[in-house]
């Protein structure tokens, strides 16, 4: 109990200064009411390579990385001309491979979670160009929504394979990230915008479902590259 207590306090910590030194920002820059506000509503999706990082060297020696789905609704707000507030409702997969063999054995675990997050991010837009370059950066809250766990194995030479769908009962479903990254976009007629995001997972909670079992410390990790479009409005 009181492991969950400390990462629930944590979390609202993480989340407080993020809030704190965004009205820091914004009071650095003036007076939002200054600026014409634009708001823009978009879509993205791509992939996402993605794997979990192990305290235990015995895990991490297995660990190779895995590419999976992701796709989001962005939905941003201009503070100032170079600044800008960026909400999303983000759906990706993590997960993970770990891989072992003897001389005459092997095992394979291949690791899938469906997660549901909610990015809120600071965004510095450099705008000289006819394109828009951004760096963004900020927490984002994660769900684990389901997941499955597939052993393909041999034992004795003999081979096995297992499929189990993740029981989270008991288990923390809740990660904070940090997120990181850019985005490049450029103008599609006089309201729409395509764009490409490339951004790094920062796992700060442990996965709880594969620390309980042997490894103390498990934080996912990834990459992830997307492609989208969105409509302005002034």
């Amino acid at each position: 109990m009181g492991s969950k207590q400390s990462k629930i306090f944590f979390m609202i910590q993480t989340i407080r200064q993020a809030v704190i030194v965004g009205f820091v920002l914004l009071a650095g820059v003036g007076s939002v009411s200054d600026v014409q506000a634009q708001f823009s509503v978009g879509v993205r999706a791509g992939g996402h390579i993605s794997r979990y990082l192990f305290s235990d060297p015995l895990y991490e020696e297995a660990v190779q990385y895995r590419g999976y789905f992701q796709a989001a609704v962005p939905v941003e707000l201009s503070l100032t001309e170079s600044l800008s507030l960026q909400a999303e409702l983000q759906y990706l997969q993590k997960g993970v491979r770990l891989f072992s063999r003897d001389q005459t054995d092997y095992s394979d675990y291949r690791i899938n979670n469906h997660v549901l997050e909610i990015p809120l991010l600071i965004k510095k837009n450099f705008s000289e160009w006819e394109s828009e370059l951004s760096l963004f950066a900020g927490p984002a809250l994660a769900w684990y929504l389901t997941g499955r766990v597939r052993h393909d194995y041999t034992q004795m030479q003999v081979p096995g394979k297992e499929n189990e769908r993740i029981d989270y009962k008991g288990y923390n479903r809740w990660d904070l990230d940090l997120q990181l990254g850019g985005e490049f976009a450029w103008p599609v007629g006089d309201e729409m915008e395509l764009f490409l995001d490339a951004r790094y997972h920062l796992g700060l909670l442990n996965f709880d479902y594969l620390a309980s079992v042997e490894a103390d410390r498990i934080r996912a990790r990834g990459i992830s590259l997307s492609f989208g479009a969105r409509r302005n409005w002034e």
